[in-house]
């Protein structure tokens, strides 16, 4: 990875950084000076906001609780819904969540939190 690379000068770690970060990923740096000094700053900065595992978990089980609705069976919408549950599965499978373990509880807990936050939104 370029940011444990010691042959690396610092500031080209920074512009390297820079140049892969886009849209939102890239409003976390664009007001940090690119200097040498300010580089573990920005990456901390990016890392912070991105790794942050239990919200990516929650996020993606937010996503398979509002799976879209399928309302005409054709083989292309099933296929959609099909590929939108495996992709969020899988994610969470890969963040070392066990999907196959999952009880009921799990899933009441995200189910409740989402109707709190409906009640408070009227």
């Amino acid at each position: 990875m370029f940011h444990e690379n010691e042959k690396v000068r610092t500031v080209q770690k920074f512009q390297y950084l820079n140049s892969c970060l886009v849209e939102s990923a890239a409003d976390v740096v664009k007001t940090i000076p690119t200097t040498a000094e300010n580089y573990m700053q920005a990456y901390e900065a990016v890392v912070s906001r991105y790794e942050n595992n239990t919200l990516i978990v929650q996020s993606h089980i937010r996503y398979l609780f509002d799976t879209p609705k399928v309302e005409k069976a054709s083989a292309l919408n099933l296929r959609q819904l099909y590929h939108h549950v495996t992709f969020h599965v899988r994610s969470l499978k890969a963040l070392g969540q066990p999907t196959e373990h999952w009880d009921s509880s799990r899933m009441i807990s995200h189910s409740s939190m989402q109707q709190v936050r409906q009640c408070h939104s009227r």
